[in-house]
């Protein structure tokens, strides 16, 4: 049996397959008795008007972290695929963890790619999961939020992680 930790996050990253559109779901850490470690489970499930159907998207893994350095690693292996979250420690001024995502995307013509982006989990305010998850989905320009998460991305890609300039 699993037990929850805490408040859910909220978590936004860049999509990988639409320009300027940015991406928001639901993590939940979780404490996994039969694992005798933290997990998480990541809820990214909503209606797209673009693709006119339902996106069923779902992680989950387990969670280290590193004392020694100072950051958690959020890990999902599936069907020999490995996605990485690695993330600053919770900042209790706003809440929030910071880094980035490296995973693969299916590209059409039955390949996939490694792609990352700059994401941040910020703790939500309600603890009610079925409340939070009518929220996931795109973050589109010209929404009220837009900016804001934007900006923040910025900054992650700027001033937290070290992406390689060449």
């Amino acid at each position: 049996s699993s037990k929850r930790l805490c408040r859910p996050f909220f978590a936004y990253r860049r999509s990988f397959d639409v320009q300027n559109f940015l991406i928001r779901s639901i993590f939940e850490f979780l404490w996994a008795d039969d694992l005798n470690c933290l997990t998480f489970q990541e809820h990214h499930t909503y209606y797209s008007k673009r693709l006119g159907k339902l996106v069923i998207d779902y992680q989950s893994g387990e969670v280290f972290i590193s004392n020694s350095i100072g950051m958690v690693h959020l890990i999902t292996r599936t069907s020999g695929a490995i996605r990485l979250i690695t993330l600053t420690r919770l900042h209790h001024d706003d809440h929030v963890m910071s880094g980035a995502v490296l995973t693969q995307m299916e590209k059409p013509g039955s390949f996939f790619q490694p792609s990352s982006s700059p994401i941040y989990l910020r703790k939500a305010e309600s603890a009610d999961l079925s409340e939070l998850k009518r929220t996931i989905g795109p973050v589109e320009p010209g929404d009220a939020d837009y900016t804001a998460v934007n900006d923040r991305l910025l900054r992650i890609q700027r001033d937290v992680v070290n992406f390689s300039l060449g």
